[in-house]
């Protein structure tokens, strides 16, 4: 009788809270959050010494469209993206579209806040560079253009912008069949030096932040 008893118990404490109901509002955009709370932080702000950007400053289209390439294999899969493989591996734990949408709102709902300057760039340099390739396609001030699937750049961790561009250049990204937009940005890889990235990176990070962009999920950008 003690073992059944002792048995009823187990079960008890196993099954106690499966009839528990779901978080919801808030406490479902935090608890979807979690798992990227350890590398980006628990406002967004990232974490250099992770090599993990700030997520706060973009638009949320864009991350959206960014999550989902990294949980359909589209980005983080090239073998030299350490990085992009370890977001794929967390966006894999997101089980749909709705949990992205509640990471989304999660990361709306924490303040903007400019990323400190790491990079030493010359910004006349910068800013001739940007001009000449990047602002027919990400606005003349770097705002971005979502009718041309292109993000702001304005508030993006600098050392960031120019991984990424590195990146690009050397196909680690935008090389995948149904990378459409990672395409586009690969050719532009091969127009800067690293120095031209960084001194590009110096002044769009010199023009502060903007308001995001957040327009509608679920638009077809991904």
């Amino acid at each position: 009788m003690k073992y059944f008893s002792t048995f009823l118990l187990i079960i008890a404490l196993i099954t106690s809270g499966c009839d528990r109901p779901a978080p919801t509002g808030a406490a479902a955009d935090e608890a979807a959050y979690r798992s990227c709370n350890v590398c980006h932080g628990a406002t967004g702000l990232g974490n250099r010494g992770m090599q993990a950007p700030a997520l706060v400053n973009l638009d949320d289209w864009y991350v959206e469209r960014q999550l989902k390439s990294f949980k359909a294999g589209i980005r983080g899969r090239h073998a030299k993206d350490v990085y992009g493989m370890q977001m794929a591996s967390q966006a894999s734990l997101l089980s749909d579209d709705h949990a992205i949408d509640a990471v989304i709102r999660r990361i709306n709902s924490f303040p903007d806040k400019a990323p400190l300057t790491i990079i030493q760039g010359d910004l006349g340099s910068g800013r001739e560079k940007y001009t000449l390739h990047c602002s027919s396609c990400n606005g003349p001030e770097g705002s971005g253009n979502f009718e041309m699937n292109s993000p702001s750049l304005r508030g993006i961790d600098d050392w960031y912008l120019v991984r990424q561009y590195a990146n690009f250049r050397e196909g680690i990204r935008g090389s995948h069949e149904e990378d459409v937009y990672g395409q586009q940005m690969r050719p532009m890889g091969q127009l800067l030096s690293d120095e031209e990235m960084k001194d590009v990176a110096a002044w769009l990070l010199s023009l502060g932040i903007v308001e995001r962009d957040n327009a509608p999920s679920g638009t077809g950008q991904d």
